[in-house]
């Protein structure tokens, strides 16, 4: 009865008490105002995911529960590569190239020697 008591008491008090403000909320204000709501609320959302994740994997420990036991591991894979058979491959890339492009000089030359000797006939 004490409680209903001092909690009318205070209503009543707030209610006999008011004051009219004339007061205008910028729109901004309310922006503000939802801005710092959604980032409570994604905080209270992160812990509690946090939270979750921790006593999941201490219920999982006292009940013996295997944390590895549906992963599937794969052995490492490692290459061994020798350098002198990358210089050789770059430096046999290079010789290529540059016989590709001796090449197509050589084309290019006979193609303007052939329209050359085409126009002056």
């Amino acid at each position: 009865m004490k409680l209903f008591t001092k909690v009318s008491a205070a209503v009543s008090l707030m209610l006999l008490l008011t004051v009219t403000a004339n007061a205008y909320i910028d729109p901004s204000v309310t922006t503000y105002a939802i801005q710092a709501i959604a980032g409570v609320i994604i905080a209270v959302g992160a812990v509690a995911g946090i939270i979750w994740t921790k006593m999941k994997k201490k219920a999982k420990e006292k009940l013996n529960i295997d944390l590895e036991g549906k992963k599937e591991v794969e052995d490492d894979v490692v290459a061994y590569t020798d350098e002198s058979a990358k210089t050789a491959e770059a430096s046999a890339d290079t010789e290529a190239t540059a016989e590709a492009a001796a090449e197509a000089s050589a084309d290019a030359e006979e193609t303007a020697a052939a329209s050359a000797a085409d126009g002056n006939k």
